[in-house]
């Protein structure tokens, strides 16, 4: 699990992303909650909910759009919830139905606490200088 995390991109000439240390980190802590039935929910827009079962070892919420049930719908929640498209009575009623464990959200995401502003039932567990894991309270 420590190898460096990297990709090419197909679509653009001498595209590279790399994981920043800050946010594998955070998949780290993830993965010391070995109750492997954990669902976590990762922005689909930053494709980090792609990368929770590999690195974390827990289920992502949104799933891979190939191969998961509803992928489209559960994609279009995911984006709602971190853009805050929806009211704080919608997002923490998502987050228990479903049940969502963790939320991860990034510097990618936008500010950490614009978001906890807008959804304030959600408590920081974990945080980096890029990236926090937060819990339902």
């Amino acid at each position: 699990m420590r190898q460096k995390i990297a990709s090419v991109c197909e679509a653009f000439t001498g595209c590279f992303i790399q994981l920043m240390k800050a946010v594998y980190q955070a998949f780290e802590f993830l993965a010391k909650d070995q109750s492997w039935e954990k669902v976590v929910l990762a922005n689909p827009i930053s494709f980090l909910d792609s990368m929770v079962p590999p690195l974390s070892g827990h289920k992502t919420y949104s799933g891979h759009m190939l191969i998961t049930i509803r992928s489209d719908e559960k994609i279009a929640l995911a984006k709602a919830f971190f853009q805050r498209f929806i009211s704080q009575s919608e997002a923490k009623n998502f987050l228990q139905t479903v049940p969502i464990s963790y939320v991860l959200f990034t510097t990618a995401d936008g500010n950490v606490e614009q978001f906890q502003t807008a959804y304030p039932f959600l408590t920081p567990i974990f945080s980096t200088p890029t990236a926090t894991v937060l819990k339902i309270q």
